[in-house]
């Protein structure tokens, strides 16, 4: 069969059942099918084909209620991360305590923490916020008191921390992962 001009949903549906008798995982199965059903799609929007023959083939889904696949960290254990870092050693101490803080009690990815600059500190309806861009959008994210505190804290440390990177190196450079 032509993988192209020649392959119909009872192809797709037999390489489905195919990766199951094999024994891979449901994540596993539900990736390659993910990549068949997108370079069918991919096929159909160039024009190569009139219908993807993958369309209407079940993935396996997690069962609703199913402990996530990745577990995060439970209140106590991120509470316990956020104090360790409070007291850890070296000139840093205050960086790493407010980078923790608003990492753990805001939610944002790393990559926007270490991207923000001081004049994205702000407020958004009289609350203290972290103005991060997210999807190309401008987000404000509300900073949590215990992060507020020890952010000030850390701003408070360094020099002329009025502009340049919220979260710099002891030379004054944008922290890295």
């Amino acid at each position: 069969v032509h993988p192209v001009t020649g392959a119909t949903g009872l192809h797709v549906a037999r390489y489905a059942r195919r990766l199951e008798v094999v024994g891979l995982s449901p994540a596993t199965t539900a990736r390659k099918l993910a990549a068949v059903a997108g370079w069918y799609a991919w096929l159909v929007r160039r024009g190569h084909l009139a219908a993807s023959p993958a369309a209407d083939i079940p993935r396996p889904r997690r069962p609703a209620g199913a402990p996530p696949a990745t577990p995060g960290l439970t209140r106590d254990q991120a509470m316990a991360l956020v104090r360790a870092a409070d007291t850890a050693p070296g000139p840093q101490r205050a960086r790493t305590a407010a980078l923790m803080a608003v990492l753990l009690l805001t939610g944002i990815r790393v990559g926007e923490a270490i991207a923000a600059d001081v004049t994205d500190l702000g407020t958004d309806q009289r609350r203290r916020v972290l103005w991060v861009t997210r999807n190309q959008a401008r987000h404000a994210v509300p900073l949590p008191a215990a992060a507020a505190v020890r952010l000030d804290a850390y701003l408070a440390t360094r020099q002329g921390y009025r502009t340049g990177p919220l979260f710099a190196t002891s030379t004054g450079g944008r922290t890295q992962r």
